[in-house]
């Protein structure tokens, strides 16, 4: 039996919310930024597993985790073209081994989760310098943004293309909330919403110039923003991000703002 494909209705949607710390990137697109997805199914039963697709990437169920991947595998081998896929861990490691595709880079991440009970926001006086920014704010800000794309998702400087990046930022800063910590009229660490649901935000583009490390800027921009946040939309019930598995120090300033791990993720890029 094939792969039986569908698009978004009411059912799928249900069950994308079931999963929605895993699905909150697939939610966003398909009714933030109106993007076509399409989802196939494994067998006749949803529990059985599927899969996402949008334009070039894919986002896997975890109710994949003990299925046989045989058939998503020769599916995935007969694309012309493949960017990236994203799920558990434990999905995505034993998918790949099927597949004849070769991986260019991997990124393993903790999916971490805040919730208003958790949260420990800095003391009034350390969120002084931080503030929501939006487009005008664009020349104080593209550096920063260059060097965190440069540290944390490019992997080679010669590689990154500028305009595009710049592009997507300058629309970042319109359509979605930012903040940053300035410290004498210089943006030293910064944070923003990449993707929502109807009750949660995640959070992305967490960065602090490296000569500002270790002083806390991180957390108190960190604070400001979900503080500002939560004050002024309360159905919001949660927060989460991605922090890469092997950043403890970024691990333990989540962990002091009252993020808790709760899956181990990655992105393959083909």
């Amino acid at each position: 039996m094939g792969l039986a494909k569908f698009q978004i209705n009411d059912e799928i949607l249900k069950l994308l919310y079931q999963e929605e710390r895993m699905f909150i990137q697939v939610i966003d697109k398909a009714f933030f930024n109106n993007k076509k997805i399409d989802i196939y199914r494994l067998t006749d039963n949803w529990s059985d597993g599927f899969f996402c697709k949008i334009e070039s990437s894919i986002y896997l169920s975890s109710t994949l985790l003990n299925a046989d991947l045989t058939e998503i595998a020769k599916w995935i081998n007969n694309l012309s073209y493949l960017h990236s896929i994203y799920g558990l861990t434990a999905i995505l490691v034993r998918l790949n081994l099927l597949l004849q595709k070769r991986v260019k880079s991997r990124y393993d991440y903790y999916v971490m989760e805040l919730t208003t009970k958790d949260f420990q926001c800095p003391p009034a006086e350390r969120l002084i310098g931080c503030r929501f920014c939006n487009e005008r704010d664009f020349s104080l800000l593209r550096d920063l943004q260059k060097q965190y794309h440069l540290e944390e998702v490019y992997t080679s400087a010669s590689s990154y293309p500028y305009t595009y990046e710049m592009a997507a930022f300058r629309h970042t800063l319109q359509n979605r909330k930012n903040a940053a910590l300035f410290v004498n009229g210089i943006a030293v660490s910064k944070v923003y919403i990449t993707a929502q649901t109807s009750d949660r935000y995640q959070l992305g583009g967490i960065f602090t110039r490296k000569q500002y490390r270790g002083q806390g800027c991180g957390w108190r921009v960190l604070g400001f923003f979900i503080d500002s946040i939560w004050k002024e939309q309360r159905r919001k019930k949660i927060f989460q991000l991605f922090v890469k598995k092997n950043n403890k120090a970024a691990c333990a300033l989540y962990k002091k703002i009252g993020f808790a791990a709760k899956d181990e993720t990655s992105y393959f890029y083909y």
